[in-house]
């Protein structure tokens, strides 16, 4: 739980900070080269992996932050991404017998 409160503090605090235009270069940058939201990604994935937390909390700054994707966007894509990776989930303890 602190590791998730220092990781909430931190982009916190980054998400409050004002946009600059070298930060929104940096980000049409990285949106044309897919390995640094790859990595992001797989950062928020280990992250909530070992802390069992789910991601949504996390990927919504991602979306900000990473690719410089607007926040009406970054939380409609959240939500798609969450919906999806929730299927899966469900099939695999509908299949187990864990759903009543």
């Amino acid at each position: 739980m602190v590791g998730s409160g220092l990781v909430l503090a931190a982009v916190g605090l980054r998400v409050l900070r004002p946009i600059s235009p070298k930060s929104l270069q940096a980000a049409a940058h990285r949106r044309s080269h897919g390995a640094a939201i790859v990595g992001a990604a797989a950062g928020v994935g280990l992250f909530t992996g070992l802390l069992a937390n789910g991601g949504g909390f996390l990927l919504v700054p991602l979306y900000l932050i990473v690719p410089g994707i607007p926040m009406r966007s970054s939380s409609g894509t959240s939500l798609a991404v969450i919906a999806a990776l929730s299927l899966p989930t469900l099939i695999a303890h509908w299949a187990l017998g864990n759903i009543d």
